[in-house]
Parts: C-alpha cells; structure tokens; sequence
C-alpha cells in the first residue's frame, strides 16, 4: 500500500492483526529486509508494519521536499490508527527509532535495536585492523562506479569485517544487491530536517530496549551497546554468533529468538 506524506508516497506493507510491530530497515536495504520477520510475526499473532523511508524501496518522493524520518514515522502510524507499538530499527532504522521515542515517548511500547546508530554517539576507537578494507570501500567510493561500490558494500555490511567475503550467498545476497542497489541509484534528499542529537537524551528512555550487536559486525557496535545498556533505565545487551550487520537477513532464526524473547519479556 501506498501512505500519502508531503511530497511523499510511502511505500508500506501491513498484515495481521493484534499489537503492532514497526519494522524500520537499515540505510542498505528496504523494508523487504524484514521479510523473515514479517512472516514470523504475523504467524505469532502480531500486527507488523515495513515501510520504505524515502531513498529507498518503492517509496517516491520529491527530493526537494522538506521532511523529518521522525515525521514519516508519525504520519504511518497515524495512518494506520496505531496508538502504540513496538519500533524494531537496524542500523539506521534503529536510529530513526531512537529519534522517534524521543520525540513521542507514549507512542512506543519498547525498542528492539540491531547494530543501531545513534545520533551525536561519541566515537569509539577503532577495534581491529581493517586498513585494507576501508582502502578499497574509500577507493571505490570516489570512483563513482555503482556497480563496484554495491558490491563492496555487500562485503562489508552482509557479509562483515570479521565475516569471510561472500560468506553470505544465494537469494539472501541477490536481495541485498537489489535493495542497496536500488538505494544508491536513488536521488538524494537534500532538504532532510534532523532532530537533536540522542545521545545526551537517552536517560529519557524508560521502555525496555533490547540491544543487538553481531560477532562478524564492525566490533565497535557492541562496544557502543555496553555504553548505551549503562545510560539506558532499562536495556539489556545480546551479541549474536555466527551473523553480521544485517542479521535478521543472514540469520533470521537467531533474530527472531531474541524478538520473540523480548516481546515475551515486556509481555507485549
């Protein structure tokens, strides 16, 4: 279904019944990246809702039009009467979640946040030798080749810095490659407005957060978790074996235990 925002059309998809569970995609995928989840969701009695933010997916939008991710959010659970839910947020996602019960603490049960950025975190200091790495991620970055930075962006994301490169194979990397494709063909937004920082605010959060990092995932993810578990009232940390930065994709079964645990925790 198609959500009407200014200068927007947000591309969503919605099924089920019962307490609602928001699906907010990381800044290399769609909301297609949740599809495990979805099913599983829906399968347990949940109401779940993925969307396109802008940028990304089949959403369309004009890039020159004034908006907050924070407002999107708003605007799709008023579209859809929702009072309440939990926000699931990867990566960027994760980010938009954190902005949003900032913002709107009573509409937002709890958070369940995987490898999450955070606005205004401070900087962590490097956890391993990647120079290699990032060399090539930098060097194809400048050479303007989509086509090449998709891929790294695979090696690096999906399949991690502590990962094997093309650790992850078959329909899950092909989906990978679509989404992040399409991602980067896309026209930029150039008239995003940004929310103040969260860092300094996160003692605000009461809800029950469950904090997720990966084994195979930039090392300093976890590290900001540990930090974030000592501000937060109430968090808790989990890192996750044998997965990387986009783990419900490329490990969907050890994902979905830790939701399912989460929401049987906080009774949700």
């Amino acid at each position: 279904m198609k959500i009407e925002a200014p200068g927007a059309q947000l591309n969503a998809e919605v099924n089920g019944r019962g307490a609602a569970l928001v699906f907010l995609h990381a800044g290399v995928a769609d909301l297609r990246m949740w599809n495990d989840q979805v099913a599983a969701m829906q399968g347990a009695g949940y109401r779940t809702i993925a969307y396109d933010r802008r940028g990304f997916g089949e959403t369309e939008y004009d890039p020159a039009e004034p908006f907050s991710n924070v407002g999107d959010l708003k605007l799709v659970l008023d579209t859809l009467s929702v009072d309440k839910a939990v926000l699931i947020g990867c990566s960027q996602g994760g980010r938009v979640a954190l902005d949003f019960a900032l913002a709107h603490p009573s509409r937002v049960f709890g958070l369940v946040l995987m490898a999450t950025a955070v606005s205004g975190a401070p900087e962590i200091e490097e956890q391993g030798d990647f120079k290699v790495l990032e060399d090539d991620y930098e060097r194809i970055e400048a050479s303007g080749d989509l086509n090449e930075l998709n891929s790294i962006e695979a090696r690096v994301w999906l399949d991690g810095p502590l990962g094997e490169a093309g650790r992850v194979t078959g329909s899950v990397r092909e989906l990978f490659l679509d989404m992040n494709g399409k991602a980067l063909a896309h026209v930029a937004r150039t008239a995003e407005r940004q929310p103040a920082p969260a860092w300094p605010r996160l003692a605000e959060l009461t809800q029950p957060c469950l904090l997720l990092s990966a084994k195979l995932d930039w090392p300093e993810f976890a590290l900001r978790d540990e930090m974030m578990a000592e501000i937060l009232p109430d968090a808790e940390t989990q890192v996750l074996d044998g997965v990387a930065h986009l783990a419900p994709m490329d490990g969907p079964e050890a994902f979905n235990k830790a939701l399912n645990g989460f929401l049987t925790d906080t009774g949700y």
